[in-house]
């Protein structure tokens, strides 16, 4: 329950920091998520930041991290920290558009304490 909780505080926090700030090309955005119980999961939860920088109308390069946490019945609780350099293409302007992503990046993966991968590139 004390996870549970932990992460609710979390999720409210990038609530209210998730209004992203714009300046000249460049946006910063904070974002949060939990996940409910599914056989064999137990849930678990995230958090993070993504800066993203307009090269053109249609071009973002995008820089984001996160704090990610899970557990499964079998293999017990993970917790991961991705570093990840990207770009978006967008598909238009507005409010609402839809965009192809592509990411590369390092995760660092550990299990109980245990370094699972220390570092593992990510295509």
């Amino acid at each position: 329950m004390k996870r549970v909780s932990t992460f609710v505080l979390l999720l409210v926090i990038a609530a209210a920091a998730s209004s992203q700030t714009r300046q000249a090309g460049l946006s910063v955005g904070v974002y949060g998520g939990v996940q409910t119980s599914l056989e064999p999961y137990d849930g678990g939860g995230s958090i993070g930041a993504v800066m993203l920088y307009d090269l053109s109308e249609h071009i973002q390069l995008t820089l984001s991290s996160a704090y990610m946490s899970w557990s499964d019945r079998f293999a017990g609780s993970f917790r991961a920290i991705p570093i990840l350099f990207g770009a978006r293409v967008l598909a238009g302007r507005g409010d609402v558009v839809p965009y192809g992503m592509l990411d590369v990046g390092l995760y660092s993966m550990r299990r109980r304490g245990d370094a699972l991968f220390p570092l593992t590139i990510v295509p």
